[in-house]
């Protein structure tokens, strides 16, 4: 068996919102190559069955992943309006207390 190699500098792999681990996009490609899956150490194979990652993961937690990505947009929504509100607040704040400063003859 041989597949195929792309071999990219870090600065120009992006990792779509939603896609799954390992899933990247390339925006220029450093290298092509051939490689060979069956060479893989023993240790590395062993290795990655342990940690779980296996292409099965991949496939059936995609939903997860898009679940967890769009909770995280809803609550970094939520924070930056929170923000936007405290923001207001603070500045309605600082306008009183600048009228309540002026002169007596104004």
């Amino acid at each position: 068996q041989k597949a195929q190699v792309m071999a990219a500098e870090p600065k120009h792999l992006l990792k779509p919102r939603g896609a799954p681990l390992g899933a990247v996009k390339t925006r220029e490609e450093l290298q092509s190559f051939v490689g060979r899956p069956d060479d893989v150490p023993d240790s590395l194979k062993l290795a990655r069955d342990e940690s779980g990652l296996s292409d099965e993961y991949h496939f059936k937690d995609k939903a997860k992943h898009r679940k967890r990505t769009q909770e995280v947009a809803k609550q970094n929504q939520a924070k930056k309006r929170a923000d936007s509100r405290n923001k207001r607040k603070e500045r309605r704040a600082n306008r009183a207390a600048k009228t309540d400063e002026l002169p007596d003859f104004f």
